[in-house]
């Protein structure tokens, strides 16, 4: 009996380890994010991931449990070779490890906020059922004359703090100039949280990449606890997303991404919903053998990509004008992606620090590939809407910003075909984009809203700004059986 309580003493005693030095090397790696995009980060498939950050985790994480256990073996050899100390290592073997697993508990939940993310979730929520959720499938959407094509750029980690502080940024120098330019034009359209340059707020299930584009798309928040489930299945089947509606109408789409489009379940978002072509960094690598410094831990560098994006719009737009229709191109950039970006040989030299580089390149490289398309055929017909997928997670990065500083991240939508009635001042999520794209490129949407999104063109308040950004938080993380029976195929938490 006593060997089996000491063993167990054994394992509570690397459990608290693994969490404490796992919560370390969480916030060290991508900061003070929501709990519900670290489940993710801990538990997602590593396949396409840096493995560099791969690595550093499991040393983190598996280098101090293994001394943990080397010390626990010691402890007791020695208290075998002096009795003395027998007691004394008995009685700290059997409070040690629960004293050190509550601290490092509490240490997590504070970080984290643990409790409160479990308490959400068990809570029954009728978000979905008391009619402010609005089925997509129930809404009628139709062109309101010439629609447009539409071209989407998914700005990895380009968030507005980097803009000057007068501008409504949080540095003290502007590192995105060329970005700015793109909001003072009159006919470009952003919309914001405040007088200054602003955007969408976060709320559950909308703070990582793949949750950023199903918000953006389709009006929702993802579930981190249900999301592995889908690596391999159909990808929330019962949701109705954008790049449905625009299959429907019969829009050639294709997905533009250096990184794998296998990680987080990407491709099968994507192949889910509009059948939409996948022209990730196994294809890139493949037919276009890029330079070695090009390649980086996630995958390409940006200004591949976006070389050979401009390539395929040009193919995209040759299939369009065959067949009489529109294409939608959508571009995933990752240059900034945690823990430090990538620099590559389009990056300025005269910016000091390796990430403010990094920001200024971004800035620097999109500008210039809004100014390639004025030069195409297409572009008159063609809405480009540049839209940052989550603030920054490179923690020893952003430490300049402010903890009262309301992080949002970049938006701005070129050649709209829609005006809006207010772009300042706006409670938003990047849910409201999904009704929003459609208005962009020419459709009307049956009560301007889709699913939890609102077109913001509209004079129709958002959802945030009807029960307030908290409230939609708390209720959205809640738990709707039916509802997620529907979106998720049966899938359940």
């Amino acid at each position: 009996m006593k060997k089996v309580w000491r063993a167990f003493c054994c394992i509570v005693l690397l459990l608290a380890m693994a969490l404490a030095f796992a919560t370390l090397w969480l916030r060290r790696t991508w900061g003070n994010i929501r709990i519900e995009a670290l489940i993710l980060t801990i538990t997602q498939p590593v396949v396409g991931a840096d493995p560099k950050i791969v690595l550093s985790g499991a040393l983190w994480i598996l280098g101090p449990v293994l001394l943990a256990g080397v010390a626990w073996f010691l402890a007791f050899r020695l208290a075998k070779r002096f009795p003395k100390l027998g007691t004394l290592v008995s009685v700290a073997s059997s409070v040690l490890p629960f004293l050190l697993l509550f601290a490092a508990f509490r240490y997590a939940d504070n970080r984290y906020d643990i409790i409160d993310f479990l308490s959400a979730n068990r809570h029954q929520t009728e978000i979905y059922s008391n009619g402010t959720y609005v089925a997509p499938e129930s809404v009628k959407i139709k062109s309101t004359g010439e629609r447009n094509n539409l071209i989407v750029v998914y700005l990895e980690s380009v968030e507005n703090s980097f803009f000057a502080e007068s501008a409504g940024g949080a540095t003290d120098r502007e590192l995105m100039p060329e970005l700015a330019e793109l909001l003072k034009e009159e006919t470009n359209v952003s919309f914001s949280h405040t007088e200054k340059y602003g955007g969408p707020q976060d709320f559950y299930g909308t703070g990582w990449s793949v949750a950023s584009y199903v918000a953006t798309l389709g009006g929702l928040p993802l579930s981190s606890s249900i999301e592995n489930d889908l690596v391999d299945l159909a990808f929330m089947p019962g949701a109705r997303m954008l790049t449905d509606v625009l299959a429907d109408e019969g829009y050639i789409q294709e997905v533009v991404k250096g990184g794998q489009s296998r990680f987080a379940g990407v491709s099968e978002l994507f192949a889910t919903h509009g059948d939409v072509s996948m022209f990730d960094y196994p294809v890139i690598e493949k037919e276009y053998s890029p330079e070695e410094q090009a390649h980086c831990g996630w995958g390409i560098k940006d200004y591949v990509t976006l070389s050979v994006a401009k390539e395929r719009i040009g193919k995209a737009y040759a299939e369009a004008q065959a067949a009489s229709t529109n294409f939608n191109v959508m571009i995933i950039t990752l240059d900034l992606h945690t823990p430090n970006g990538y620099l590559c040989p389009e990056c300025p030299s005269d910016v000091e620090g390796h990430y403010p580089t990094v920001i200024s390149c971004q800035s620097k490289q999109i500008f210039a590939f809004t100014e390639w398309c004025k030069t195409q055929p297409w572009y008159e017909e063609t809405t480009i809407a540049l839209i940052g997928d989550h603030p920054s997670m490179a923690r020893q990065h952003v430490g300049f910003i402010p903890s009262d500083y309301t992080r949002t991240t970049f938006n701005c939508f070129i050649h709209s075909k829609a005006t809006p009635v207010s772009t300042k001042n706006r409670v938003f999520t990047r849910c409201d984009f999904y009704p929003t794209l459609l208005a962009a490129i020419g459709y009307s949407v049956e009560g301007d809203r889709l699913a939890l999104g609102t077109n913001l063109f509209s004079d129709k308040p958002t959802r945030a700004e009807e029960m307030g950004l908290k409230t939609l938080d708390y209720e959205t993380a809640g738990l709707d059986t039916e509802f997620t029976r529907k979106i998720y195929g049966g899938i359940m938490f």
